[in-house]
Parts: C-alpha cells; structure tokens; sequence
C-alpha cells in the first residue's frame, strides 16, 4: 500500500486515484466496446411455456362425464366436507381447534 492520504486535509470533494491493487488499467479497442454494448443491448425475446395436456381436446360430452365422474359421490365420503364443523361447533369457531381444548 502507498502512502497514507488523509482526507481530512483536502479540500471538499477531492477525487484521488486509488492505490495499485495489482489490476491495472485496462484498454478496449473501438470495436470490442461496441461487440460489449452489442452483446449487453440485446434483450432476448420471451419464450412461451411449452406443456402438453394429457387431454388437450375434450368435447362437451366428455366434460359432462368427467364432471358427473367426480361428483357422483356422496357428501359423506368426501373427505373435505368434514373440515368444517358443523353445528353448535361452527359457532364455537377457533376454541374448537387443539390449542384451546389443553392438549399441550
């Protein structure tokens, strides 16, 4: 490191050149600044998502089969319909849940 310069004695806004860090300075011709803008202007154009359906077509009687398919089942066995309580429990809300009853 080179000598030591206190910027405490310079004037406001002094710009020193700062000490050798064993990089030196490095000089570009004309043209390899303009391939450097060239390569860094250039924004690449946006690609689409490519996903291919398992059942890219359906006609309207196949979605009205599928749709019965599924909700043929009874209330009963679906599993989310009993995620809400129902009842006197629904009006209890968050003190139903496990925290509330003392379980830890």
């Amino acid at each position: 490191m080179a000598t030591l310069h206190k910027a405490s004695k310079r004037p406001w806004g002094t710009i020193t050149k700062p000490d050798s860090m064993g990089l030196g300075h490095q000089k570009v011709t004309a043209y390899e600044v303009e391939q450097t803008v060239n390569r860094l202007y250039y924004v690449p154009k946006a690609r689409e998502a490519k996903y291919t359906r398992p059942n890219p077509k359906m006609n309207s009687s196949d979605i009205r089969k599928l749709i019965e398919r599924l909700t043929s089942k009874s209330p009963e066995k679906i599993t989310d319909s009993k995620r809400v309580p129902e009842g006197k429990l629904r009006e209890i809300g968050i003190l139903n849940s496990f925290a509330w009853k003392g379980y830890n």
